[in-house]
């Protein structure tokens, strides 16, 4: 679970820290940074992720150079800068399912153990990037991973398992030192890399932390859900949906396979929320490709031919289920596909799938109706104060009479 992530020099931001829970809402009004924070969520998970820094803005809002915090220049004036810097900082409670799969890779490399073990949950990641506007080119100019007190304050009585190092002690020569867990000589990589360090190929065994933190990442899903993408079907055999939507139906076959009571679980949840839905079914079509349909009022209705909004409600619900794998949802406003007297059960339903589990969900609203079920503690106040935006916990002075006054102005605030 993220707990806290802090942003520097992206988009939006100069420089802001958003703490999070299971289950964080993100409030405000069009052009505060909301959707800007989700983009950092998915490049953040891309940098680690992917095998370098350019690989990881395949799928980002906006080129490299629009990425980077503008403050008061103009396109042109970014262009003429010698560099451009960012940083994302980022507090992660490792999942269950995280650090399984880590002692599962353990296990099969013959090495468990003390020595090679996750034995800290709690991690800080940080990379600063640069970029060159004459060349285009991007770099990491730092880099670390460390692990964490409950307190959110760093470990003194462990080193960091990545960190810039001096070589020589005299300051000459800086490196990035990725630590051996399990003893053994250090390994040092050059500054400057075009991808990061926790990209590289990893061996489990000799750097299990470092592993787990990208395992982790892995599992974040920044959705924006598309009907078209949706309508698409899947090839045979897929197995997961996109973060578009795409591929929604080769879940679907797999819940259907594999897990049917979560299938049934799920169209009941749609159900709660669009009536007329009977059930799912999936298909093979003349291509091979598995189309979805939607029964309704006992008609089954491709998924070419169903309602926008019932299909990205599908993928949504998707998206929360425990047999998704994700340890981490973002949505952008998950509301817009409901209908007003229904808000409560999408918010009541969202609530459900983080109790009593590792999954946690972000999401951005503009609806007051919306906003107003979820408690002060889930709530965070975005706000752009000139060109820069501000992130505030909801201030408690305002429970009871004056809190929807309090949300509505947050709202509307430009």
């Amino acid at each position: 679970m993220l707990s806290r992530l802090r942003v520097v020099g992206y988009k939006s931001f100069r420089d802001a820290t958003l703490s999070a829970g299971p289950l964080c809402v993100l409030v405000g009004p069009n052009a505060s940074g909301k959707s800007n924070l989700l983009d950092a969520l998915r490049l953040l998970s891309a940098w680690v992720t992917q095998p370098s820094l350019t690989a990881g803005f395949t799928d980002h809002r906006g080129t490299p150079l629009e990425a980077f915090h503008r403050s008061d220049r103009t396109m042109e004036q970014m262009r003429d800068q010698r560099a451009l810097t960012m940083s994302l900082e980022a507090d992660v409670h490792l999942s269950a399912g995280t650090i399984a799969e880590v002692a599962r890779s353990l296990r099969d490399a013959g090495k468990e153990g003390a020595a090679a073990s996750i034995t800290h949950d709690y991690l800080r990641y940080r990379v600063q990037v640069q970029l060159t506007p004459a060349s285009g080119r991007l770099r990491v100019l730092d880099e670390r991973l460390l692990p964490l007190r409950r307190d959110g304050k760093p470990k003194a009585s462990r080193l960091p398992f990545l960190s810039p190092e001096e070589v020589d002690g005299a300051g000459s020569e800086t490196r990035l030192h990725l630590r051996r867990e399990a003893g053994g000589h250090p390994y040092f990589h050059e500054l400057g890399l075009d991808h990061t360090i926790l990209s590289e190929p990893l061996y489990p065994p000799h750097f299990a932390h470092a592993v787990a933190f990208r395992e982790e990442l892995k599992r974040w899903r920044i959705h924006a859900f598309h009907a078209s993408s949706i309508r698409d079907g899947a090839p045979w055999g897929a197995t997961g949906a996109s973060d578009s939507g795409q591929g929604l139906a080769g879940f679907l076959h797999r819940l259907a396979a594999e897990h049917p009571s979560e299938l049934s679980r799920l169209t009941d949840r749609l159900r709660s929320l669009v009536p007329f839905v009977d059930g799912l079914q999936v298909e093979s079509d003349a291509e091979g490709r598995l189309q979805l349909r939607i029964v309704e009022q006992g008609v089954p209705v491709s998924a070419r031919l169903a309602s926008s909004g019932t299909l990205r409600l599908l993928a949504l619900l998707a998206a929360v289920s425990p047999h998704a794998g994700a340890s981490l949802v973002a949505l952008e406003e998950p509301e817009r596909s409901v209908h007003r007297r229904r808000l409560p059960v999408l918010a009541d339903l969202l609530r459900e799938a983080t109790e009593n589990s590792d999954l946690q969900i972000l999401l951005n609203t503009h609806s007051l109706a919306f906003a107003r079920l979820f408690d002060d503690a889930s709530i965070r106040l975005f706000d752009r104060r000139g060109a820069a935006t501000h992130i505030d916990p909801f201030d408690p002075a305002y429970a009871g009479l004056f809190r929807d006054a309090a949300i509505e102005e947050a709202i509307e605030s430009h």
